[in-house]
């Protein structure tokens, strides 16, 4: 399985034996939308432009992925076919660009997301280069820029858990 952090900035994808939850290997990449613009509003904003940038960013994420599970399955000497299962976090606007999703109510007020919660969808179905019949779970969003790298990394902490008030900083390129 991978796990995947998928910054505005920085990729990061784990790979992971599923039945023991053990890493196999880990790799980092910049993600290719960087060339569309360095923050999300900017590539929201070139999206926006033409019906078309939106495909040239999603094309590029998925290009950045696959070249990390190549990069993976090299270092642990496994087939990319040999990959089950994908749990992703990111943020609300990287998701909705990974999925080709439209961005329109996330750019205006009030900033709704289209989605805040997903059912597993077949990697295949986005491209990406793993099993055929993969899935792909994506961390829920809690609210239109409140993400699921934020909901992800509460779960992580074990905040999700806790009684009384902390604080939960992430410090991403937005």
């Amino acid at each position: 399985g991978l796990a995947i952090d998928l910054g505005t900035t920085t990729v990061v994808a784990s790979l992971l034996d599923l039945t023991t939850g053990t890493p196999v290997g880990s790799t980092t990449a910049l993600n290719s939308q960087v060339k569309y613009g360095a923050d999300v509003i900017s590539r929201m904003t070139y999206a926006l432009a033409d019906p078309g940038h939106q495909e040239n960013l999603q094309r590029a994420i998925i290009e950045t992925l696959n070249r990390m599970i190549a990069v993976l399955c090299g270092q642990s000497r496994i087939s990319a076919g040999q990959i089950y299962e994908v749990a992703l976090a990111g943020n609300t606007a990287m998701s909705h660009f990974l999925l080709g999703l439209p961005i329109d109510s996330l750019a205006t007020a009030p900033y709704n997301a289209v989605f805040s919660r997903l059912p597993s969808l077949p990697a295949a179905d986005l491209g990406f280069k793993i099993n055929s019949h993969a899935k792909i779970y994506f961390s829920p969003n809690i609210r239109s820029f409140v993400g699921g790298d934020i909901s992800a990394g509460l779960i992580a902490s074990g905040l999700a858990r806790r009684d009384g008030g902390y604080l939960y900083v992430d410090l991403g390129t937005n």
